[in-house]
């Protein structure tokens, strides 16, 4: 992925991107890598350590929303969400979502979310 793509996904013009792409490089969270089809451009990719942060960080918010979950919402209504999570689901998974470059989880997205576990399984009970 090229922060070109990385922007394009994110809606955000690519010099909007630069500083965090410098952070996150530095912190060793990502890698550049030189294009070997086209020297001008540089790939992106998650580091190890990356992937570890980002699996921490939806860890912390799925176990946060399970929480928040059993403790203020009825057993209907986790089963309402249960359910809407199953739905989303359903609507990423679709070969229409997975090609559609205006989704959120396009193809250039799907190394990411590979890594990380998707939030509807805590709704599911699953995480």
């Amino acid at each position: 992925m090229t922060p070109t793509d990385l922007a394009t996904a994110d809606r955000v013009q690519p010099q909007s991107l630069t500083r965090t792409l410098l952070v996150l490089e530095s912190e060793g969270l990502i890698s550049r890598h030189p294009d070997s089809t086209d020297g001008r451009r540089s790939l992106l990719a998650i580091t190890p350590a990356g992937v570890q942060v980002v699996t921490d960080v939806l860890r912390d918010r799925s176990e946060w929303l399970a929480r928040a979950m059993a403790m203020q919402l009825t057993s209907t209504e986790c089963e309402l969400l249960r359910l809407a999570g199953e739905l989303l689901d359903r609507l990423f998974e679709t070969d229409e979502a997975a090609a559609d470059v205006d989704h959120p989880a396009a193809a250039a997205n799907e190394k990411i979310l590979a890594a990380v576990s998707k939030p509807a399984d805590v709704i599911r009970g699953e995480g």
